[in-house]
Parts: structure tokens; sequence; C-alpha cells
């Protein structure tokens, strides 16, 4: 389970950065390295960190948003403003 997560994680920069030079190593220790064409990037992590090192390298592509997300989000901010009435804003 530890290596499926790490795995997937280093298959979505593959496809995210379109670099298929990037590999990973798990060592005796438990932790990963990131590797590119060889040569390693960073130190070696634990696996939560590792993922999210990975991750923050290529920035998958943002959330879609619904037509009705968007409406309720803008519904909630005026209600909001409603309830702080007047004099409660920023100063």
């Amino acid at each position: 389970m530890r290596t499926t997560r790490a795995a997937a994680a280093l298959e979505r920069l593959k496809e995210r950065s379109q670099e298929a030079g990037y590999s990973m190593t798990h060592l005796s220790d438990g932790r990963f390295a990131l590797t590119l064409d060889g040569s390693r990037i960073g130190e070696p992590l634990e696996l939560d960190h590792f993922v999210a090192f990975v991750n923050a390298i290529a920035k998958g592509p943002p959330k879609r948003v619904s037509k009705f997300e968007r409406e309720f989000d803008e519904k909630l901010a005026r209600s909001r403003e409603k309830q702080k009435g007047p004099g409660q804003g920023k100063p």
C-alpha cells in the first residue's frame, strides 16, 4: 500500500510534466527518493512528505467548478455580507 501511493504520485508527475525520466527509489529505511535521469532530486522523504513533494513539482489542472457551485458560492458570499450589517465590515 505504501509504494502504491508513491507510485501513483510519480505517475501523475510523469503525466503532468511530460517527462518520462522521473523514477523513485524505495530505501530500506522506508523513505522514498525521487530521481530524474539518474540524479536524485531533493532528500529521501517519508511517504506523506514524498507524495506532497512530488505533487508540488507539477501542479495538476485546476478543479472544474460547475455553474451551480459558482452561483452557490456567490450567494453564500452575499449572505455573509448581509449578516455583517452596516459598520461591521472592514475599517
